[in-house]
């Protein structure tokens, strides 16, 4: 039988994380790294039920896996972003494609994003900003005149119930007398349900989705 010994240390730095987060109503002042913390704090709990005999390895293993397939991924690492704006110039393959506001080239957009080239910051300030753009969104804000709706996805980035790693996002577009409909889910699971005025878009329905804090059109991948 394994004769390691741990002294309950996942216990300590719980109850000491438990004990800051009373005293201060935060913990280690970022979401993410609460949840890493969490996720960890499991870990060590589990690996002392192993090696003390409360539980068969395969279950310690599990859980492992789960950890690293949760917080070992690799990232996306965007280089040296530019600035987002309406009037900003457009760089890479979407340069090419004509910023007017109509189905066809909405569409043609969506159509043509997948290859990424560059990433934007949405802000004046870039250590302020959390979140990045791909040029497929970039261009798509330009054409449809809809920055305001990434930048009410940004701000629901601090929501603390939207995982940070992978959230989808919808905006459902009722026509010019109804209100539009904005949706933030975890995988399949619906968080956010915000109603805002209506616009003109000639799409009823657009997605987007943000892994690690960078918005992307669905039908882009991260550059990994």
């Amino acid at each position: 039988m394994p004769t390691a010994t741990y002294n309950s240390i996942y216990k300590t730095l719980q109850n000491a994380l438990e004990e800051y987060h009373q005293k201060h109503q935060e913990t280690l002042y970022d979401p993410e790294m609460n949840e890493l913390a969490s996720d960890f704090i499991k870990i060590l709990r589990d690996v002392e039920r192993w090696q003390n005999g409360d539980c068969a390895e395969h279950l310690y293993r599990i859980g492992i896996k789960e950890f690293k397939d949760k917080w070992f991924t690799k990232n996306p690492k965007p280089k040296e972003p530019l600035f987002a704006s309406q009037d900003h110039p457009i760089v890479g393959p979407l340069a090419e494609i004509t910023q007017a506001k109509t189905t066809e080239n909405l569409i043609k957009i969506i159509n043509t994003a997948p290859k990424i080239s560059t990433y934007y910051h949405r802000g004046l300030v870039p250590s302020r900003v959390d979140v990045l753009l791909t040029d497929g969104t970039m261009v798509f804000a330009i054409s449809a005149e809809c920055f305001w709706v990434l930048d009410i996805i940004a701000q629901h980035q601090s929501h603390p119930k939207l995982h940070k790693k992978y959230q989808h996002w919808t905006l459902e577009n009722h026509g010019p007398e109804k209100p539009c409909i904005l949706k933030g889910y975890n995988e399949e699971e619906l968080i956010i349900t915000k109603k805002y005025p209506a616009f003109d878009l000639p799409l009823s329905f657009i997605e987007f989705k943000v892994i690690n804090k960078i918005i992307y059109l669905m039908t882009e991948e991260p550059d990994v």
